[in-house]
Parts: C-alpha cells; structure tokens; sequence
C-alpha cells in the first residue's frame, strides 16, 4: 500500500473534513452551472411565448443573477421595462369599458414550472 494514502488515527477528523469540503465545493459549483443554464433556458423560453404586439415587450425580459452571502443563488427572470404588464397579460384584465375581459396570455406560469422541474432532475442527476 502506498504510504500517501494512510492518514494517523488522529488526522483521520481533518482528512475527513477536508474531503467534504472538496465535495461540497464539487455540488456547489455544478449547482450554480444548473441554475445559471436553466435561469438562461427559462429566460429565452418567456421570450418566445411574450406575446407581440409592437415587440417591445418582448425584447425588454433579463435575467438577473442574485449571490448571496449564505452561497444560495437566485436566477429572477423580469421585464425590466414593461413589468406592469407582465400580471396583465398572464392573468387578464377588466377592460376600461368596465364589462368585458381581455383574454389571457399565460406566458410566465408555464416556463417558471417547467424550470422548477428541470432543476430539481438536474440536481438530482447531478447529486449521483
């Protein structure tokens, strides 16, 4: 047995330690690769689905990457200049008339699902 793999009895607390810490560097870093890929997919996703009308709504949606102190990543995908209208358009709204509705364009619900489902079988493929 090669001598650089023995570890004395009262290293044994250190090396294990630093081996989990080698690990959790490892799924941190494969976390944060998902999670940008996906937020980058579910980004392009609600621009295909935005309805046009002058395409102005559709070419205003960004992504915008949170790092937080604790390690946790946030991937918010917004409309940085039409953001009213994102809750109108997904959901419908009265008209001015005060009688009728305007139908409904779900075109965030479905990508932000869809991202939920990905990730958690990214992370569970890449935990393996």
């Amino acid at each position: 047995m090669d001598s650089s793999n023995r570890v004395d009895i009262g290293d044994i607390g250190n090396e294990i330690a630093k081996c989990m810490g080698e690990y959790t560097s490892e799924v941190s870093a494969k976390l944060s690769m998902a999670i940008d890929e996906i937020g980058e997919e579910t980004l392009q996703e609600v621009k295909k689905n935005s309805p046009v009308k002058t395409g102005r709504y559709k070419k205003t949606w960004r992504k915008k990457t949170d790092n937080a102190f604790s390690g946790d990543k946030k991937v918010t995908v917004l409309n940085v200049y039409s953001w009213r209208l994102t809750h109108l358009l997904e959901f419908g709204h009265l008209n001015r008339d005060g009688t009728s509705r305007t139908k409904a364009i779900p075109h965030i619900k479905s990508a932000e699902e869809r991202a939920q489902k990905k990730l958690l079988d990214r992370i569970g493929r890449e935990l393996k």
